[in-house]
């Protein structure tokens, strides 16, 4: 119903490669596929691409800002050990509208191999549901709700992932590099 890439497999989950420099993992966070149902078939893509960047993304993010903590389990359980285990750098999401980047976390705990996931904000013209989480959340390095913006991520030669949070204005408002 809303496959718009004629040689994708499954209708909801899936790789896009760009050659063999960058991947595009995009999954169903349970919304028509359950998470563990995608977890082997993840498991085997992300390592069958160990040899460039790879940028997993799913709608609702393992570390919510604004819905509850157990509604997001099945990702954190499933999946993000195997961005850990598999060496990705960053992970996307939305569904929140909020402004977020993770310190490096793998499932529920700090880990300095793991994982920075970031949350995209309220872009364009979507408003945001609000932020139910203290701000100083053991896994929260930034949130914002304040302004409209958007990522900019870049994916450099050299191994670096550097994500850029910027305003509409085009001020930067957070940014690193992994």
């Amino acid at each position: 119903a809303f496959n718009f890439f004629s040689n994708i497999e499954h209708e909801s989950y899936g790789v896009i490669d760009v050659g063999n420099y960058l991947s595009f993992v995009y999954l169903d966070s349970n919304h028509t596929v359950p998470v563990t149902a995608q977890t082997a078939w993840l498991d085997t893509t992300l390592a069958s691409r160990s040899d460039r960047h790879v940028f997993p993304y799913w709608h609702v993010s393992p570390y919510p800002t604004y819905y509850s903590w157990a509604e997001t389990q099945a990702t954190r359980n499933n999946w993000t050990p195997l961005m850990t285990q598999h060496g990705i750098k960053l992970v996307g999401s939305g569904h929140e509208h909020v402004h977020l980047v993770t310190k490096k976390v793998t499932a529920d705990s700090l880990d300095a191999n793991g994982v920075v996931y970031t949350g995209q904000g309220h872009g364009m013209g979507n408003n945001t549901r609000g932020i139910r989480i203290d701000e100083n959340e053991w896994y929260v390095d930034f949130i914002s709700i304040e302004e409209k913006g958007f990522d900019i991520i870049e994916f450099r030669t050299n191994g670096e992932v550097h994500l850029n949070k910027v305003n509409l204005q085009g001020d930067t408002m957070y940014s690193v590099t992994l």
